[in-house]
């Protein structure tokens, strides 16, 4: 018989293994800066980067608000709401060709 795990058991899989992840990093007590990151609901791995906890230091804590477009998101930046956020390609172009003052750091995905 071949294993294999349903789509709600790698859910439960993965929970876990970012619950475990977080108790193993210990959280900061105070961060003397904290960078605004504008995240989505969307199954990439960078979603790894809350729950864990990684990129926390004593210095700088990540602080992640949940955006419901990337249209959102870019007013956000631009209003000085969110430091860095995840945009798809298509919001930071239109943005971008209107004149806001982003930069890409990285491309995860194109769509669009």
């Amino acid at each position: 018989a071949r294993f294999s795990l349903a789509a709600s058991g790698m859910r439960r899989l993965a929970a876990a293994a970012l619950a475990a992840a977080a108790l193993l990093r210990p959280a900061s007590s105070e961060c003397s800066k904290h960078i605004r990151f504008g995240t989505f609901d969307e199954a990439n791995p960078y979603a790894a980067l809350a729950p864990s906890q990684w990129l926390d230091d004593d210095e700088v804590c990540w602080v992640y608000y949940r955006q419901l477009s990337g249209g959102r998101a870019v007013a956000h930046l631009d209003s000085g709401e969110l430091d860095v956020a995840m945009l798809g390609s298509t919001p930071y172009a239109t943005a971008v060709a209107r004149g806001a003052a982003l930069t890409a750091v990285a491309v995860l995905h194109n769509k669009g």
